[in-house]
Parts: C-alpha cells; sequence; structure tokens
C-alpha cells in the first residue's frame, strides 16, 4: 500500500494549487485588460479618477484598492499592471473564504472537511459555472445565473465579502453583537457593489422573524443587522445624486417582469434551469434529510430575491440593456453551489439507490466545473461575442 502523504505536504499542496490558480486567474484578467474598451479598463480609469480628481463613485471599494495597490500612481499602465495582481488575489481570498465556510459547515454536520476534499472543492469553485444553453451551446454565460464572472471587477472584489458576510449570518447567534458583525461585513460588500445586501437582508429578515423568538430579539438584532447596510446604501444613493450618476426626481428601477432577461435569453425559464442544475439536484436529493437546513434555506432564500430582482426590475432607457439588476444573482448563485456541495459532503446512511442518486449529484457538479473551463477558455466579451 501506497503511504499516506505526511501532514506536512498538505499546506504545499495548497500552496501550489494557489500559485497555479492564482497564475491562472492573471493571465485571463491580463486578456481583458488589454481591452480599453470593457469593463476592466473603465474602473481602471475610475481608479485614476480617485487618485486625480478625487471622485468617489458610490460603489468604490474596487477603485480605492486598485489604487493603493498601484500606490497611488496616475499612470494608466501601472494601474492596469496592479490590477492584474488585485483581481488574482480577490479570486483567491474568495476560494480562501469558501473552503473556511465549508469547513465550518461540514463540522457542523459531522464530518472534517479532508484536505484532498477541500483542495478539489476550491479548484472546482474557482471554475465552476452554468450548464451549456441547448440553443446555442457557445454561449454559457449571457442570459444565465452564473456564479461565476470574470470581466466585471467590481463584482469580482464583492464576492470574497459576500461570502464573508454570508458566514458570518450563518455561524453567529442571534445576538446584536454577532449580528452587528454580519452587518458590517454586508456594508463593506455594498461599498464594492449594492446588490447583494439588497437580496441578502430581506432574505436574513425573514429568516430572523421566522426563527428567533421573542420578536423583540429577532427586531433588535435585524437592526443591528441592516443598519451598517442600509446607511452605506443611503450614503451612495446621496452620492450618485451628488455625481449626476442618478437624475433627482426620476425613478432609477421599474417592474419590468422579464423584459431584460429575455434580451438575453428567449428561455428565461430554461436558462434558470440549466444554470441551477446541480443544486436542483441536491436539493431533491436531500429533501428528506437536510443536514445544513439553515445555510442551506438562507442560501436558496438570497438565490431566489436575487433572481426576482433581475427576473422583474429594470433600469430606464438607455441602461435598460445593462441588467444592472443581475448583479446579486452571481454572489447568490456561488452561495447556494458552495452550501449544496457541502450538503452533499454531509454524512449520512444511503440505500444503493440513493448512493447512485448522490453519484449523479456530483455528476452535474462535473458538468458544471467542465462548463467553466469551457467558459475561462473561451472568455465572454473575448472570443464568444467578438
Amino acid at each position: 500500500m501506497t503511504p499516506r502523504p505526511r501532514r506536512a505536504t498538505w499546506p504545499l499542496a495548497f500552496g501550489g494549487v494557489a500559485v497555479l490558480l492564482f497564475v491562472l486567474a492573471s493571465e485571463l484578467f491580463g486578456r481583458y485588460l488589454e481591452r480599453s474598451d470593457l469593463d476592466h479598463g473603465l474602473h481602471a480609469r475610475f481608479a485614476r479618477q480617485l487618485v486625480t480628481e478625487g471622485r468617489l463613485l458610490p460603489h468604490f471599494a474596487y477603485h480605492a484598492l486598485l489604487a493603493a495597490a498601484a500606490g497611488f500612481s496616475t499612470d494608466l499602465g501601472q494601474l492596469l499592471l496592479a490590477a492584474r495582481f488585485v483581481l488574482a488575489l480577490l479570486v483567491l481570498a474568495k476560494l480562501a473564504l469558501s473552503l473556511g465556510l465549508a469547513r465550518s459547515l461540514t463540522a457542523r454536520a459531522g464530518a472534517a472537511l479532508a484536505p484532498a476534499t477541500a483542495l478539489a472543492l476550491g479548484v472546482a469553485l474557482f471554475f465552476v459555472a452554468p450548464l451549456p444553453k441547448w440553443w446555442r451551446t457557445e454561449s454559457i454565460y449571457l442570459g444565465q445565473l452564473s456564479p461565476t464572472v470574470w470581466h466585471n471587477p467590481t463584482v469580482i472584489a464583492l464576492l470574497p465579502l459576500a461570502v464573508a458576510a454570508f458566514w458570518t449570518f450563518v455561524r453567529a447567534g442571534d445576538g446584536w453583537r454577532s449580528s452587528l458583525g454580519s452587518g458590517a461585513l454586508l456594508a463593506a460588500s455594498a461599498t464594492a457593489k449594492p446588490n447583494f445586501a439588497l437580496a441578502f437582508l430581506p432574505a436574513a429578515t425573514l429568516l430572523r422573524l421566522a426563527q428567533v423568538r421573542p420578536i423583540g430579539r429577532a427586531l433588535a438584532g435585524l437592526a443591528c443587522l441592516a443598519a451598517p447596510a442600509l446607511a452605506v446604501l443611503g450614503w451612495q444613493y446621496r452620492q450618485a445624486l451628488a455625481l449626476g450618476l442618478e437624475a433627482r426626481g426620476q425613478g432609477v428601477v421599474s417592474l419590468r417582469p422579464l423584459e431584460v432577461w429575455q434580451m438575453y435569453s428567449p428561455l428565461p425559464l430554461a436558462s434558470a434551469l440549466v444554470s441551477l442544475a446541480f443544486p436542483l439536484a441536491v436539493a431533491a436529493f436531500a429533501a428528506r434529510d437536510v443536514r445544513q437546513r439553515g445555510p442551506l434555506l438562507a442560501a436558496w432564500l438570497t438565490a431566489a430575491l436575487a433572481l426576482a430582482q433581475f427576473a422583474l426590475l429594470a433600469e430606464p432607457e438607455p441602461r435598460l440593456g445593462d441588467a444592472n439588476y443581475y448583479w446579486a444573482v452571481v454572489p447568490a448563485v456561488y452561495l447556494l453551489f458552495l452550501v449544496s456541495a457541502c450538503e452533499l459532503l454531509a454524512p449520512r446512511r444511503l440505500s444503493l439507490a440513493r448512493r447512485a442518486a448522490r453519484a449523479g449529484c456530483w455528476a452535474l457538479f462535473a458538468a458544471h466545473v467542465a462548463s467553466g473551463v469551457f467558459l475561462y477558455a473561451h472568455p465572454f466579451q473575448l472570443a464568444v461575442i467578438d
């Protein structure tokens, strides 16, 4: 028999994989950053405006981070170089926090997360994406509910903060101190992009009101959770008005069911099914014996509210096609994949048929990962669209 690897080899293995993923992410971001007309180049110019003019956009976190990483240089070349480093580190931060959350959830379910499993899960989460649309197999992003995005730097900055906020929420108790900590992280996520907070706050409110008694304790915890994020969201709206990004007295949102989604997919329901095939399969598999009931319910509720925002809400022209109410979907669906994988890893006694069903779930997860490898090799806005 082959001897078991020594414990000291696992940090080396994790370090080696982290370096590999850093290089892969940096290489892809470099290709995006070469194009000044895409989001990455646009946000690098926003970072330069922050340094030269002090122009603080409402979603400023990525710009501030990029400016600091470039030593507050006004040279666009240095900012673009720093962006490759910053974005790749943000991807690694998301994965590190994801594995921390996975370890916490699997330990709570009674099974420690083995190093080999954690390593495989981290690599899988680097790539995981929707399954292809059968009516347009070359495009697995547009019109889909994707847990992985490469072309938008602010949502990449949002993802690690969203994972951290979700982790503290499902791990913490319902006291005001723990709620305030979760609220601070949620507020920080809003400074990168406000969408996740707009979906997560209603989900957290529903969960706390349903689960915490007496009701006064629930309301006090919710006040501590919501106050920091609401303060940031209020400031963002005022800042948008001050900068002329929003017109005073004009609506920034309208109810236009499926109008934006159908601009990118003629079959929204089919797109939702191929995007969420793995978590839907896990939900069916674990329906009778859910082990991660609280986290799984929180993830599904957040994803449902994020999806409702995307499906129902729209901005007026000329920004209708920007689909800016989509962005809560990315962290919400990512968390849904992560928590669903943890649910599948939870120990349970299984019949032969149930073992086959669990294997089918993992096969679907592998298909999502393979789809993400395709998305990496044919990145949105570079190969598929252009």
